[in-house]
């Protein structure tokens, strides 16, 4: 997201004219920038020679730069190509961005070229806070990966813990493999702002390969380099190893999904990330070559490349005693233990997850395998199983002592400066190999058997072909038959009941795979960012105390955005079951708890309408309506918004529109969660999703649900 942007819907102002002498005109980029919220609103006029440092029509990109600074420009006049070095005159006025002030332009003229200027050196801590937005910028980092599309050249760098992308223009197939580098590069930094609006993280536009430069080349190939013990790879002594590729290699204990799995040598456990789909399958001794993750633990080589160099027997499981619960000491070992089946999902064709019960404890057990769901498909719940697999802990380690942190993976403090919390109940998980590793020892409590099912057959035969109760009250007993339908009934209503848990559980589990990448992407680094902020303070505390306390507002304002991050994500990944009838008294709710002040929504929904939804069909639109409420009070500012469920023509219609400023669908970044989000449930339930929009003229988020798709 370019934040430099123009806000959607902006318009002129609409105050009454007066005799007041017009306001002097700016003539320095450097003077916008310095503007209070207050005079951008008043739009200043403004008149600037500058040369362009940034244009790409696709990307919405046009900056220019005059020597005090640069600035996006948002040309409202004939659209003309322009080229980086072009000098051009613009005239205009100074308006606010979705970050920074932006140059809102009603003429440009080329007045002929202009060398580029040179670029400030940027450090992480400045990047991150969001103080060089817009600006043209040289930093550096390590290439983890790079690709290359249709004349652009995409980079991922890694600057120590911080993550960046950057996009270069201008480039042909023959571009030299970067990866692995430090390099330098010159461009234009754009913050990335998550679905609150807060900072994220930023990124850089270059114009071409020669705003790189290699500082440090790929050291010795990664392929002859002698692959270090798992135990190398975690704890605090590897942040030595972060910064370039590091190799391994071990046996693949289990899978976990289409790009990672386990590997494990003798000295330990750490999980494999691969850039795309790995064949690497549980006994396949393997050669991983990747970057050690920005955290210590658990361990973790991600962007990896993989090779097979040879097979090997898995080992035998360690048999745990009945009652025994999953403990921290069983971390990264081979168990064996009997649990029950309480729930079977397949949010995958690959992947199946099995939920367990022993004594007090529930697991999961998941098996990655394209033979998963056929070798599983006749479990039934309430069955006992002795499954095997590699023990995992699930949550992130518990925090404990004064000092620092008790590591769950390595057992030692491996994050000194980290403060104690409350210790937490872990969660376990075991990742299965084959389907060999689930057997029954007992099926479930009720269960009907093959003579009850054919005598439960010959009496329906019989009832048909004879005279209603004459014969089959001959052949079996009234008592009998009924306790037989009412088997088949109880089978009949735990198989729908099951099927709804495993759609439920599919969506949730593809939601929080989802969700899991922007967690990183966007969590962490906005966590990272406010510490880089904090720390920029201290300093400047000491040098001019009385110009840091904007700063920590918007520290503080950061982390409470962070915090509503988390609950947001929290809320995305659970799996309760709404129903039909609750639909309207859950959106009355959700309208009490999305404002913050009285409530300016507007609930209408027909109970008809909503009582022909099925459950997962409801939840889907509450989390729907959520996400659009939030987007129409936070972001469109809207006075008001309603929420509307109807039976239509063609099936049920659901409606929320707000009066906010909109914006023009067809220029929304095709990376923006939440209307991706919002498309892809509807998509889930085979519902039609429209967004009806345009710059000042307010939003409508539409989900149709055709007539075969209502229960």
């Amino acid at each position: 997201m370019l934040c430099a942007m123009p806000l959607a819907g902006a318009q002129e102002s609409s105050s009454l004219r007066t005799n007041a002498p017009p306001p002097p005109i700016i003539r320095a980029i450097r003077e916008v920038l310095d503007l209070s919220s207050t005079d951008l609103a008043r739009k200043p006029p403004v008149e600037v020679r500058a040369v362009v440092i940034c244009f790409d029509p696709d990307f919405k990109l046009f900056f220019v730069h005059d020597g005090t600074g640069s600035i996006y420009v948002h040309n409202r006049g004939p659209e003309i190509e322009f080229a980086p070095g072009q000098l051009l005159e613009i005239k205009g006025a100074a308006a606010a961005g979705r970050f920074s002030p932006i140059l809102d332009a009603r003429l440009v003229t080329k007045a002929g070229t202009a060398p580029l200027p040179p670029a400030q050196r940027a450090s992480d801590t400045h990047l991150v806070s969001g103080r060089l937005d817009a600006q043209w910028v040289e930093t550096a980092g390590v290439v983890r990966s790079q690709t290359l599309r249709r004349g652009r050249l995409y980079l991922k760098l890694a600057s120590g813990p911080l993550r960046f992308s950057a996009y270069l223009q201008q480039c042909d197939t023959n571009v030299a493999d970067l990866v692995n580098s430090r390099i330098a590069i010159r461009g234009l930094a754009a913050v990335k702002l998550d679905n609150e609006g807060g900072l994220a993280g930023f990124q850089l536009f270059a114009n071409s390969l020669a705003d790189v430069q290699v500082l440090t080349p790929s050291p010795s190939d990664a392929a002859s380099a002698k692959p270090r013990p798992a135990k190398e790879l975690h704890g605090f002594g590897a942040s030595r190893l972060a910064d370039h590729r590091v190799r391994a290699q071990g046996l693949v204990v289990a899978r976990g999904s289409r790009t990672g799995f386990l590997l494990q040598d003798p000295t330990g456990t750490i999980e494999v990330q691969c850039l795309s789909r790995s064949d690497a399958m549980p006994g396949d001794v393997v050669d991983a070559t990747g970057f050690l993750s920005a955290r210590p633990c658990p361990p973790r080589v991600e962007d990896a490349v993989v090779r097979k160099i040879g097979e090997a027997e898995q080992a035998t499981p360690f048999h745990l005693a009945a009652g025994t619960p999953l403990r921290l000491n069983h971390q990264n070992t081979l168990v064996e233990t009997e649990a029950e089946l309480v729930n079977r999902a397949v949010p995958q064709p690959d992947l199946v997850v099995l939920t367990l019960r022993q004594g007090s404890q529930t697991f999961q057990a998941l098996l990655f395998a394209t033979n998963a769901v056929r070798g599983l498909a006749r479990l039934q719940l309430g069955s006992r199983l002795l499954v095997a697999g590699l023990c995992r802990l699930e949550s992130e380690g518990r925090m404990t002592g004064d000092a620092g942190i008790s590591c769950e993976w390595c057992g030692t403090t491996c994050l000194p400066e980290a403060a104690a919390q409350t210790p937490t109940e872990p969660v376990f998980n075991l990742w299965l190999r084959s389907p060999a590793d689930v057997r029954v020892v007992r099926g479930p409590a009720v269960e009907v058997t093959r003579t009850d099912m054919t005598l439960a057959g010959l009496v329906a035969f019989i009832a048909i072909a004879a005279p209603a109760g004459v014969i089959a009250v001959a052949m079996v007993s009234r008592r009998r038959r009924r306790e037989l339908e009412g088997i088949m009934r109880k089978q009949m209503a735990l198989q729908a009941e099951v099927q709804e848990s495993e759609q439920q559980v599919r969506r949730s589990l593809e939601e929080r795979e989802r969700l899991a990448q922007d967690l990183h992407d966007d969590l962490i680094q906005s966590i990272y960012s406010v510490g880089l902020r904090l720390e920029d303070c201290r300093r400047q505390m000491r040098v001019s105390p009385e110009t840091t306390e904007n700063r920590l507002a918007s520290s503080v304002a950061a982390l409470n955005d962070i915090i509503r991050n988390v609950r947001n994500f929290i809320s995305g990944l659970e799996t309760k079951i709404l129903n039909g009838r609750e639909f309207r008294t859950a959106l009355k709710s959700l309208a009490l708890t999305t404002s913050d002040g009285p409530s300016p929504l507007a609930i209408d929904v027909d109970l008809a309408a909503a009582e022909r939804l099925s459950s997962s069909e409801a939840t889907q639109l509450l989390n729907i309506a959520k996400e659009a409420m939030s987007n129409s009070l936070r972001h469109a500012r809207a006075s008001r918004v309603s929420v509307s469920l109807k039976a239509a023509a063609n099936g049920i219609r659901f409606e929320v529109q707000d009066d906010g400023v909109g914006f023009d669908p067809q220029s929304v970044t095709p990376r923006g969660l939440g209307l991706r989000n919002m498309a892809s449930r509807a998509k889930d339930m085979g519902a039609e999703f429209e967004i009806v929009s345009a710059a000042g003229k307010g939003c409508s988020i539409i989900v149709t649900f055709p007539k075969r798709t209502i229960v």
